[in-house]
């Protein structure tokens, strides 16, 4: 699986459609991203 929502700078296109398929995660990928960040603290 490509997490392309971070590094998305050089292609934009490519990162507008990675974008709307990453879209569906969202939610999952927001709770991951909170849980990391509570636990790197």
């Amino acid at each position: 699986t490509v997490l392309c929502f971070p590094p998305c700078v050089p292609n934009l296109s490519c990162c507008h459609v990675c974008n709307q398929r990453l879209m569906k995660y969202w939610p999952v990928f927001l709770h991951f991203l909170l849980l990391a960040l509570r636990w790197g603290h």
